[in-house]
């Protein structure tokens, strides 16, 4: 009765209810001819009711995706970027159910507040006009009035966070313009194998911001 229920096959449910009550009501016997009928008539019921669903079946390498037993982006990211649960959690069902393209959209939208926790870790106030929410314009002030106001020589970039900044800032330049400018164009469409790419690359970006900061910039630089 819980699978019917799950089918959202109603009618079998309650027949099968029925019938449950029946076996159990002691002052009424039943004969196996009609059980056989009752059960004839269940699954004609239910036949019946799957006609009107569909069922999607998920590859068995892909169902890590869709239902993890554990964050995909690790226990410290859950924590930390509490905001990018849902976008992470759309983009790994899009990629299970092979909507590639979709899974980059979202996976996106994970970077976009892996930027915003960069940009308060450092000091920059959140963009409030929607111009200065374009990367390019993001990833400019991060530099210059981030990175180079904190650490301005060169040499004092080799280490410590001022390294780890800048190594942030030319992997958000690195896809840039291959993967978030292209994914706001129609004309792109990603493969599985593209998708998983970038997954993979995402994971690793946000798993490493996250070990230097939440998405609130804490502990500020």
């Amino acid at each position: 009765m819980s699978c019917a229920g799950t089918l959202n096959a109603r009618l079998t449910a309650k027949s099968v209810e029925r019938l449950i009550n029946d076996l159990k009501e002691p002052a009424r016997s039943i004969c196996w001819g009609d059980l056989g009928y009752d059960l004839a008539t269940i699954s004609v019921r239910l036949n019946d009711e799957l006609e009107a669903r569909k069922l999607l079946s998920i590859e068995d390498a892909k169902l890590k995706y869709y239902d993890p037993v554990a964050p995909l982006f690790g226990n410290e990211f859950a924590v930390k970027f509490v905001d990018a649960a849902f976008e992470l959690d759309e983009g790994a069902k899009c990629f299970a159910l092979g909507r590639s393209t979709a899974c980059v959209f979202h996976l996106m939208r994970v970077m976009e507040i892996g930027i915003r926790a960069i940009s308060r870790c450092l000091g920059i106030p959140d963009p409030t006009k929607p111009a200065e929410r374009n990367w390019g314009h993001i990833l400019k002030h991060i530099w210059d009035d981030g990175i180079v106001k904190k650490w301005p020589i060169a040499a004092v970039r080799s280490h410590g966070d001022g390294a780890f900044f800048e190594s942030i800032h030319a992997s958000l330049d690195a896809v840039k313009n291959p993967w978030r400018n292209a994914t706001m164009h129609v004309e792109n469409k990603y493969t599985d194998d593209e998708a998983e790419h970038i997954f993979v690359a995402v994971r690793g970006f946000m798993t490493k911001l996250a070990s230097r900061c939440d998405e609130n910039g804490e502990p500020k630089a």
